[in-house]
């Protein structure tokens, strides 16, 4: 419906024409746009991703991956998957990536041949020349996975070592604490509509642990008592990044653990959704966190899995080790960046695609059939 308003929008579609944009920068989670660069004439095109590579999507521009080895982002694996892991991934990611391809083509082909003739390309067939995909991820913090030179990693932009002095009522409230623990479930998820249950232990946590100073992105109307400061927003970064912050309660948003890493903060994850349970794998294989899974949120589960990052030396210590991974890549996010999009301007026919190849191509089942 979105794409069809497009069209049918004669200056919206005439605007991107005259600008005569040297190239598109298409965000991941939509194949669409891509037909909408190529009816408006922009020569090239690439996908930027703000989340951590998604193989249905890294197979739609050419980047063939193992499903044996690459974890979909809907699926709490890492890497080294089980055979039962290794299973529902397969599945996972084939029906996501056959469907997504052939049921985007069938809904989105239909509309621009309609406008602008038969011969129009097909979208599978467009989205095969993106020139790169950015990727805000950094590959040394990342689960290792194979891919080719189209993948350019950008994570950590913005990044930096400077830390700004807390204002008021945090600075007296962090002052007067032995240590703090940051918990926020991000922007997404609104407290209010966060169970009681969770609330209560929550609550219970803070009571039994009066020594520490919790700060809470929580609504006003929940008591709370005095080692507690809640509100409905807080300068999560500055905050972090304090050193008397000794752990952070997060629902494994990336944008969180970015943050968390530039910090050196170690983590309780209770993932919530999407790509949140992956990345509490990714916690716990970088050693720097714990997880908490949603269906088992109680006083002591939550008091059981800070006490294992407060007593515990070691998650600190790999917080702080990616923080220096990330601080002294020697590759800086920005250059990275614009030497992605540089390249593809200067060299516009510069080939990076592997070959087309079918299924049985691909995993060699033709040759281990013969065999």
């Amino acid at each position: 419906e979105l794409i069809s308003d497009y069209l049918t929008d004669a200056t919206f579609m005439d605007r991107l024409r005259d600008e005569k944009f040297d190239i598109a920068l298409v965000h991941q989670f939509d194949t669409c746009p891509v037909s909408v660069v190529e009816a408006t004439g922009i020569p090239q095109f690439g996908y930027i991703l703000p989340t951590p590579l998604i193989r249905m999507f890294t197979t739609f521009t050419g980047i063939p991956t193992l499903p044996s080895v690459f974890p979909s982002h809907l699926l709490a694996a890492s890497h080294e998957m089980t055979f039962v892991q290794r299973f529902k991934n397969f599945l996972i990611e084939g029906m996501m990536t056959m469907a997504g391809k052939y049921a985007i083509g069938q809904a989105v082909d239909p509309l621009f041949r309609s406008k602008y003739g038969e011969d129009f390309p097909a979208n599978a067939d467009l989205v095969l020349k993106a020139k790169f995909l950015l990727a805000n991820v950094h590959p040394d913090i990342e689960f290792p996975v194979p891919v080719t030179s189209k993948v350019t990693y950008f994570g950590g932009l913005g990044m930096n070592n400077v830390t700004k002095a807390l204002e008021e009522p945090y600075a007296s409230f962090i002052k007067n604490a032995k240590k703090v623990v940051f918990v926020s479930f991000g922007t997404v998820a609104d407290p209010k509509t966060m169970p009681s249950a969770w609330k209560q232990a929550f609550v219970q946590l803070f009571e039994k642990n009066p020594d520490i100073h919790f700060i809470w992105r929580m609504e006003n109307d929940v008591e709370v008592p005095k080692n507690v400061l809640r509100s409905l927003w807080h300068p999560q970064k500055d905050i972090l990044r304090n050193p008397k912050v000794a752990a952070f309660i997060t629902h494994a948003g990336y944008n969180s653990l970015g943050e968390s890493i530039a910090s050196g903060t170690p983590l309780v994850t209770v993932p919530l959704f999407g790509d949140q349970p992956r990345n509490s794998r990714l916690v716990e294989y970088r050693g720097f966190g714990v997880r908490v899974e949603k269906t088992d949120v109680t006083f002591d589960s939550l008091n059981e899995a800070l006490h294992k990052i407060l007593d515990n030396p070691s998650y600190e210590k790999a917080a702080q080790a990616l923080r220096k991974i990330v601080f002294s890549s020697p590759v800086k996010a920005g250059d990275a960046l614009r030497h992605a999009i540089n390249f593809a301007l200067e060299n516009p026919d510069h080939d990076r695609d592997l070959p087309n190849l079918n299924f049985f191509q691909l995993y060699s089942l033709d040759i281990i059939g013969l065999l």
